[in-house]
């Protein structure tokens, strides 16, 4: 099957269509803190990603960030898909050494298990706190 180089681009430009629209509508604003902060509702001011949905765009802004080091998402409602997203940008992030996702009491074995596939190829994040999350006997 022929793949032609818009294929690969996709993915990225949906990621960056939802960003876009996390700014139109006011959730996110890039130039609140260095690396962009949320709104919990717009207008009110900076705050962190209350969802998955919030959790994608933290995905884009890390995958993006060429100088991000430490990422502290605690209790922020974040789930197996946002936790994913971030794993996916995990693999192929130089930056990050410290990500903390603990109280977020969504996050289950699958999510668990994206991140752990993530680290296997991240040699650059030395400290990941899932604690206080939805995780029971995840074994591989």
């Amino acid at each position: 099957m022929d793949s032609y180089a818009r294929d690969a681009l996709a993915g990225p430009l949906r990621e960056l269509d939802a960003v876009l629209r996390a700014v139109r509508g006011g959730h996110f604003d890039p130039d609140a803190t260095r690396s962009g902060a949320f709104a919990s509702t717009p207008g009110s001011g900076p705050s962190m990603p209350k969802d998955d949905e919030d959790a994608k765009v933290v995905a884009y802004v890390v995958a993006t960030s060429g100088s991000l080091t430490f990422l502290n998402l605690i209790s922020n409602g974040i789930g197996d898909e946002g936790a994913s997203a971030i794993a996916a940008v995990l693999k192929r992030n130089s930056t990050l050494t410290s990500l903390d996702l603990s109280f977020n009491k969504r996050i289950n074995d699958t999510g668990a298990l994206a991140l752990a596939e993530a680290l296997k190829v991240n040699g650059v994040l030395t400290s990941l706190n899932l604690s206080d999350n939805m995780l029971c006997g995840v074994t591989s």
